[in-house]
């Protein structure tokens, strides 16, 4: 059986805030059905693309907090006072 692997997509903080995201939430549904050991968590936001109703409409669970996520992914780099020590980060922009 295979570990399982928790990746948290995070909100995007930058002023102004940005719209992408690194994986959409049909994106998340086909990676999940590839790869069942894997689970994603989404940080609730009210300025991203797709609603927080879009990724709770495919079961998608949003969070919070994401410390126990093994990777971080994000459009553009968080700040460095909110790395969180011991987490693999994933920035795209």
């Amino acid at each position: 059986m295979e570990k399982t692997i928790r990746i948290g997509i995070l909100r995007e903080t930058k002023n102004p805030p940005d719209r992408r995201v690194p994986l959409s939430p049909p994106q998340i549904i086909a990676l999940q059905e590839l790869y069942p050991h894997v689970e994603f968590f989404v940080q609730p936001s009210d300025y991203r693309c797709y609603s927080n109703e879009e990724y709770e409409y495919l079961d998608i669970p949003l969070r919070e907090d994401l410390r126990d996520c093994d990777i971080l992914m994000g459009v553009k780099e968080v700040d460095k006072r909110t790395l969180i020590p011991g987490k693999t980060y994933l920035f795209f922009a």
